[in-house]
């Protein structure tokens, strides 16, 4: 399940893209991306890393559901 847009989870994934390894050729272009919005140093950087992984996820759950519970599950072992 993907967490609400709200859920501190998503700035947790933003930060650690590098610690998730995902197979699904899309999900490692969108880590790409949202690396590059993250050193881009603008203060509306995470809130469009954020915007863009939680969009991502939304509209691709079928697509890249393996890389969803590698991603979502180790949230929830954390927990």
């Amino acid at each position: 399940m993907i967490p609400p847009k709200t859920d501190p989870v998503w700035r947790e994934i933003v930060d650690r893209t590098e610690d998730f390894e995902v197979s699904a050729l899309p999900t490692k272009m969108l880590f790409m991306r949202i690396k590059m919005l993250r050193h881009s140093g603008t203060s509306q950087s995470m809130t469009d890393a954020i915007n863009a992984a939680f969009d991502f996820f939304s509209k691709n759950r079928e697509a890249v559901r393996d890389d969803i519970e590698v991603v979502f599950g180790k949230q929830n072992e954390k927990k």
